[in-house]
């Protein structure tokens, strides 16, 4: 698939989604990067108990959920201390993008927001980049999550504000890494029900 091939293949995801054909389609997009340690789970608080029991790599969350939204999930979970499982990166997939329904993921603690309907090489590129960006995890009184300054402009002058600044070699969400070839090899076993 080229060099930035992420593997998946030893990495476990509860996947929160109260619609099956959604879930089914993401889980499937999932298989096909090599990620085949899922678990569904239609609510929040399925999703809670889900994480008390397992520590899972990551947790792809539909926006809203039967009992609680994203967020609040997310902010439950960012407020577990002294659990590493605060430290989860969360992907919520919204369909709904006014302002401040990402803005509310975000502030919650959410890594990344994607709109629905998620085009497979989006979602590949979204997980791509979050395995590589080490963004640091912010704790404060008023917010503990992922450092929300993520597009990387490079440092000004060459030189950080904080110790914890980055280099500029990380790269963005953005950049395309597969082929259209890659794509369509990858898409080809897969065998989506709904």
């Amino acid at each position: 698939m080229g060099r930035d091939t992420m593997n998946l293949t030893l990495v476990s995801a509860l996947l929160v989604d109260p619609d099956a054909a959604t879930a089914n389609l993401i889980s499937q997009m999932l298989r096909g990067f090599g990620l085949h340690n899922q678990k569904h789970v239609e609510t929040g608080q399925t999703a809670k108990e889900a994480l008390e029991q397992k520590l899972y790599d990551l947790v792809i969350c539909e926006s809203v959920l039967p009992d609680m939204s994203a967020a609040d999930l997310t902010r439950w979970l960012r407020g577990l201390d002294g659990n590493p499982v605060r430290l989860i990166p969360v992907v919520v997939l919204t369909g709904y993008t006014q302002r401040s329904r990402v803005e509310s993921s975000r502030d919650a603690g959410a890594n990344l927001v994607i709109k629905k309907p998620v085009p497979i090489r989006a979602l590949y590129d979204r997980l791509n980049w979050l395995t590589k960006a080490r963004r640091v995890f912010v704790e404060s009184k008023a917010y503990s999550g992922p450092d929300r300054r993520f597009k990387n402009a490079g440092l000004p002058g060459g030189i950080g504000r904080r110790s914890t600044d980055i280099s500029g070699d990380v790269g963005d969400a953005t950049s395309p890494n597969l082929s259209q070839d890659e794509i369509d090899a990858m898409i080809k076993p897969m065998k989506v029900s709904l």
